[in-house]
């Protein structure tokens, strides 16, 4: 398994634990605290970067800064930019609606977490 499936993996674990905490939260009636929803926003841009980083080097692709830049700030449309432009002919369509495909598995995982805490919490 290469370094960026890995990290793949490591970015669905945080979204699970994300929806986790917010669902603990939730079930107390509060917001989750602003320390804590900052630093799950570091943590997911440095796996996101850390992904990144990793792919474009099994693909031979250069980056730039300003994609470097992008792929934290403005992931979902940087993202697929990425991909679009590191894949080969023939791959390119297919690399995007597999990462569609993850965005949606990332809210139906962060639905679960969420949902499985406040359950457990009911009970």
């Amino acid at each position: 398994m290469t370094i960026s499936r890995k990290l793949l993996l490591v970015f669905f674990l945080f979204v699970a634990v994300a929806g986790a905490v917010d669902g603990h939260f939730e079930s107390l009636g509060v917001y989750t605290p602003a320390p804590l929803n900052l630093a799950e926003a570091f943590a997911f841009g440095a796996v996101l970067f850390a992904w990144y980083f990793f792919d474009a080097r099994e693909h031979s692709f250069v980056r730039s800064k300003l994609l470097d830049v992008s792929v934290i700030a403005l992931s979902i449309v940087a993202i697929p930019i990425y991909l679009v432009r590191s894949r080969p002919e023939g791959q390119k369509a297919r690399a995007v609606m597999v990462f569609i495909a993850l965005l949606i598995l990332t809210g139906v995982l962060t639905w679960i977490s969420l949902s499985a805490v406040l359950w457990l919490k009911q009970a």
